[in-house]
């Protein structure tokens, strides 16, 4: 069994988790009312450009995520596939 493979996926996942915590606390931090998109109706409804940017910030942690499982466990086909 290949352990560098199964590390690279540990780490993998450890990057998504600790990227989206640090983008939604810059999110935080540069507007407080996106702390509440999705528990209040109202902001929900009118405030979609921060549920846009919740997704993106989501998506860029995934994309940075992969990039490190490859960088860690890929061969360099596989790194050229996810970058």
């Amino acid at each position: 069994m290949n352990f560098r493979k199964i590390f690279s996926v540990i780490v993998g996942f450890g990057t998504i988790g600790l990227m989206s915590s640090v983008f939604a606390k810059m999110q935080g931090s540069l507007f407080t009312s996106s702390l509440e998109i999705f528990t209040s109706k109202e902001i929900a409804a009118t405030n979609f450009s921060q549920f846009i940017i919740k997704l993106f910030c989501v998506w860029f942690s995934c994309v940075l995520g992969g990039m490190a499982t490859t960088r860690i466990g890929g061969k360099p086909r596989e790194n050229l596939i996810v970058v």
